[in-house]
């Protein structure tokens, strides 16, 4: 989980038995930079649960071509409550999609919408929405 979204949703994602972690505690740094993360999220196969929008648009290539897979939590000035709220609505159907999928996908959920995430981009067509559209 990004160091964007609050450590207390990732704490209490941890004390229910997911294996989620803030990249500062998976790094062992704070302040670490989005072209040090990415490569290193592709690298571990590791998703990333991110609120930063700017990362979309600034490192989208990056993203896609280290293979990596991102939930954007969307919505503005969210409170640690509607964080924690937004990414426990989705967190068993994004696991899912993630297990099912044959590459890296990006997916997006917010305060309003589905219960499950909505997939923006997918590597491979297979897993790409079906009459849906891309971001």
């Amino acid at each position: 989980m990004d160091d964007d979204l609050s450590p207390l949703v990732a704490e209490a994602l941890r004390s229910f038995g997911f294996s989620i972690d803030t990249v500062a505690r998976a790094l062992g740094k704070s302040g670490v930079k989005d072209e040090e993360l990415i490569p290193w999220l592709g690298r571990t196969q590791t998703a990333w649960i991110t609120h930063d929008k700017k990362a979309k648009k600034r490192h989208g290539l990056l993203l896609k071509t280290s293979r990596v897979t991102v939930l954007w939590v969307s919505g503005d000035k969210l409170s640690n409550w509607e964080q924690f709220k937004i990414v426990v609505r989705v967190i068993d159907a994004m696991c899912e999609k993630v297990k099912k999928s044959r590459g890296a996908i990006h997916c997006r959920a917010g305060r309003k919408g589905r219960p499950t995430p909505q997939i923006l981009w997918a590597e491979k067509a297979e897993d790409r929405p079906k009459g849906g559209h891309e971001e």
